[in-house]
């Protein structure tokens, strides 16, 4: 029996694999090594593992996580679900890894991660590797669902958002500036809480603010990141909700600099189980 799981900054989707082939899946709150300790692993699991199934059947554990990729951080995770998965081999991953490999499986491609957070990287079949380093919500992000809420958020504040638009977003979320710094200065996971104002884009999807932030924030992606990897005539495939809800605009911004565009998904976790369900359980 294995396990496999792809885990974001907001959720983490599991997915429990028997010899039979059925597959049984569950949810929990994102994983991140950054912000979750070992403990917190095994309490998530805890309280979410279904209850019917046997944790120390699982023999091995194969987890895509953001956050992951430097080694004392993968230690982190994969001591958390060592702790959980007594009898298994844990193998812990970067999330880029996990979208190279539902996106393209052994195949060369460039990977695109945009979700509450972004990653580009080249995929060569096996691994993956950065031309641009991943700067996170602060610094970069650039297309991400937090970036774009950066955006709403100093626009609305600065008056730079059409007054139609400022009453909506009013409406909807009852933001005041008291609200808005305590929550990102003062209470943890902010980059998730600037991602929580990307429905307001998608709701608002036909007027000319958003279509030119959407627009800005492509551009600002590929001058960031896509355009170190313009030379390798590869398809760029995307993984995560923010792509895929503004695929449209992301088709538009990267066919105008003469790129391919590859598949896009919104979960990456049934790509990968199909991954790992080819008998090479050592992958």
């Amino acid at each position: 029996m294995i396990l496999v799981a792809d885990s974001g900054s907001t959720k983490t989707d599991w997915r429990i694999v028997f010899p039979s082939g059925d597959v049984v899946g569950f949810e929990s709150k994102g994983l991140n090594p950054y912000f979750n300790t070992q403990e917190e692993y095994v309490r998530v699991l805890t309280n979410s593992f279904p209850a019917g199934v046997n944790s120390r059947e699982v023999t091995h554990v194969f987890f895509y996580g953001s956050g992951c990729a430097a080694e004392e951080l993968e230690q982190v995770a994969r001591m958390g679900l060592s702790l959980f998965f007594t009898g298994a081999e844990v193998l812990v991953l970067s999330d880029s890894v996990g979208a190279a490999r539902s996106l393209f499986a052994d195949n060369k491609g460039i990977s695109i991660i945009l979700g509450t957070g972004t990653n580009v990287a080249y995929y060569d079949g096996t691994s993956v590797t950065s031309f641009s380093p991943s700067l996170g919500y602060v610094l970069g992000d650039e297309a991400s669902g937090a970036s774009m809420g950066r955006v709403i958020l100093s626009d609305y504040f600065y008056k730079r958002m059409p007054e139609f638009l400022r009453q909506r977003l009013e409406l909807d979320y009852g933001i005041t500036l008291t609200s808005v710094l305590k929550r990102i200065y003062s209470e943890p996971l902010p980059n998730q809480f600037l991602a929580s104002f990307v429905p307001f884009l998608v709701q608002n999807k036909g007027t000319e603010y958003v279509q030119q932030l959407v627009s800005g924030a492509f551009n600002a992606l590929f001058d960031a990141h896509l355009i170190h990897y313009a030379s390798m005539g590869l398809p760029y495939g995307v993984v995560g909700s923010v792509g895929c809800l503004f695929e449209s605009e992301f088709r538009n911004t990267v066919a105008q600099k003469g790129l391919l565009v590859g598949p896009f998904l919104r979960y990456p976790i049934d790509s990968l189980v199909q991954y790992h369900s080819r008998g090479e359980v050592g992958n």
